[in-house]
């Protein structure tokens, strides 16, 4: 969504903020149906998908050269993985790999994600 158009999104009034809003005194049941499905559908419509980036420390992080991952991560990259491997030995890992369905992140994700 361009920048504009989320401008333009928050600029205008929700249709809760209408109804509560609303000064006519009218106890029409049609203008109640409107309201209630104009309500219900501002709050439970599927939110729009984001992208995201699958895979980034496959195809990008470990294609760095030494100089792009210092300056990524503050770190050389043989302490950076010096400390992966000693998060995947710690009790601090989380063991289970059960995560409702998404893969589970490995240790270098978790460090470098921290970093």
């Amino acid at each position: 969504m361009s920048k504009r158009k989320r401008l333009v999104a928050l600029a205008k009034p929700s249709v809760l903020l209408l109804a509560a809003n609303d000064s006519t005194d009218s106890s029409s049941d049609e203008d109640d149906t409107h309201v209630y499905t104009a309500m219900f559908t501002e709050l439970f419509t599927v939110p729009a998908k984001i992208p995201k980036v699958t895979s980034y420390v496959d195809t990008t992080v470990r294609h760095y050269s030494e100089s792009e991952f210092r300056r990524n991560f503050r770190l050389p990259r043989k302490a950076c993985y010096e400390l992966v491997f000693k998060f995947e030995d710690s009790k601090f890992y989380p063991s289970s790999r059960n995560h409702g369905g998404s893969p589970a992140k490995t240790a270098e994700e978790h460090l470098l994600s921290f970093l």
